[in-house]
């Protein structure tokens, strides 16, 4: 297609001061020229050298005016000839909260809650079609892995990183987490903005009062995915241990699925309970995707035109650099 116009037709406006600069050009050599009508007879003055480059006072003009004229139109940025592209803007945006506390190293689920947490992970993220996500792993203290993006390839090749010894202070401050996401989601423009956090739940339940509050405040949905089984297991150590209380006996870790589904339903979201099997991952994706809050994917035709600044910008440095021609004077004979 083809339709001429202007990027910036604004700096046509500086073109106004042209002729002014031709006028006041052509009157002071005008001056010149009958100043030196007082030292020399006319028809000698179009031989006259008025430099050392040998350009008579008559041929001599301002290349300024041109710079200008050139300059301004490069700038207005002519362009034409345009294609239509079609683009468009994901539903939503949403952030995964993968917890990364010792408990996460329980064996209750083959190989164990943390690994299968990253399978889940990547399930979501290879069928996910539209939603821009994000990445943060916490234990005691948040940690932005990856911000929300479009790139799921780097979202995938992140995650064999995950492990809970990325993380030093040990616990699990929840609240803390999802303050981080409502950080990451506030730069978000438009469509929903959910939380999607996998855990095993533990975290006292004395806190879901507290949690619950928070999330209201933040204006999220949370969506979680419960990791491990209720019969738990026994916390290993990082020396291949196990953690044990007080009387000596190891400390055993269980799935609080009452705590996750509570909190899920106190933030307007859905609970699953991660298997082997793609039901989980194709829940939470429509939960995500079919959520009130998330607005449907949206396309608009963009034009994408052809610059031609530079048939202006050529002229302009060709002038330019004439300026700085320098030609080295003639040899003068020693007398």
């Amino acid at each position: 297609m083809s339709e001429f116009q202007f990027a910036q037709p604004g700096w046509l406006w500086l073109l106004l001061f042209t002729p002014l600069w031709l006028i006041r050009d052509v009157s002071q050599r005008r001056a010149r020229w009958r100043q030196l009508t007082r030292f020399a007879d006319p028809h000698l003055l179009p031989s006259l050298l008025v430099d050392g480059r040998g350009s008579s006072l008559r041929s001599r003009h301002s290349l300024w005016p041109l710079l200008w004229l050139f300059g301004v139109l490069a700038m207005a940025g002519p362009r034409w000839d345009y294609r239509q592209v079609e683009t468009y803007r994901p539903a939503g945006a949403a952030v995964i909260l993968l917890d990364l506390s010792r408990s996460m190293d329980v064996t209750d689920v083959a190989p164990s809650r943390l690994e299968r947490a990253r399978q889940e992970i990547s399930d979501l993220v290879s069928s996910n079609p539209d939603l821009r996500l994000g990445l943060v792993a916490f234990a005691a203290v948040p940690h932005v892995v990856a911000p929300v993006t479009e790139d799921m390839a780097t979202l995938l090749n992140l995650l064999p990183a995950m492990k809970s010894g990325l993380v030093e202070r040990q616990g699990t401050d929840l609240i803390e987490a999802l303050r981080r996401c409502k950080q990451l989601l506030a730069v978000e423009a438009g469509g929903a903005k959910s939380v999607l956090l996998l855990s095993d739940g533990e975290y006292p339940e004395t806190d879901l009062g507290v949690l619950s509050e928070e999330l209201r405040a933040l204006n999220i949905r949370l969506h979680v995915l419960g990791l491990g089984t209720p019969e738990g297991g026994p916390i290993p150590t990082p020396g291949g241990e196990w953690f044990r209380d007080q009387q000596g006996n190891p400390v055993i870790s269980r799935l609080n699925e009452s705590n996750l589904q509570q909190l899920a339903e106190a933030a307007g979201g859905i609970y699953r309970r991660a298997d082997y099997r793609q039901d989980d991952t194709r829940a939470l994706l429509q939960a995500l995707a079919t959520s009130p809050e998330v607005g449907e994917v949206s396309g608009h035709e963009l034009k994408l035109w052809h610059e031609r600044f530079y048939i202006f910008l050529i002229p302009f440095m060709l002038l330019l650099l004439s300026r700085f021609r320098q030609i080295a004077p003639l040899p003068v004979e020693p007398s």
